[in-house]
């Protein structure tokens, strides 16, 4: 029986939602950039996006520094929602690095980021 991998949490994905896609969607609204699949109508439009591009290679990164044999299903669709915490800050880092090239800066998961967004503390979420 192989350890049970804790789901990312509500407050990764409060983070992906608002700060990381939000991030995404302004910046590419006001310098015009789309999507290979389409445009930038929302943040739906951007998690679908991330999602076939990034997801899978972040399953794999988590999967190779924790050990975790990943299941085939897992790389075939890719879920943001049943990614483990580690898998989801990967995530998070490959989204972070490809628009740093862009010159758009996706801001860490810290308290005071979070409590300006949504304007209360909320639990932090951390990037290993």
């Amino acid at each position: 029986m192989r350890p049970r991998q804790r789901i990312r949490s509500a407050a990764q994905n409060r983070y992906l939602w608002h700060v990381v896609y939000g991030t995404i969607l302004s910046h590419a609204r006001r310098q015009g950039f789309t999507l290979r699949n389409g445009s930038l109508a929302d943040a739906e439009s951007v998690h679908r996006w991330a999602k076939e591009t990034f997801a899978a290679e972040a399953i794999k990164l988590d999967a190779a520094e924790t050990g975790r044999t990943v299941e085939d299903g897992e790389l075939v669709r890719p879920s943001t929602s049943t990614m483990t915490t580690g898998a989801m800050q990967f995530y998070v880092r490959l989204l972070q690095e490809r628009f740093a090239q862009l010159g758009i800066d996706i801001p860490d998961a810290n308290e005071e980021e979070l409590t300006a967004v949504y304007g209360k503390k909320i639990r932090r979420t951390s990037r290993a």
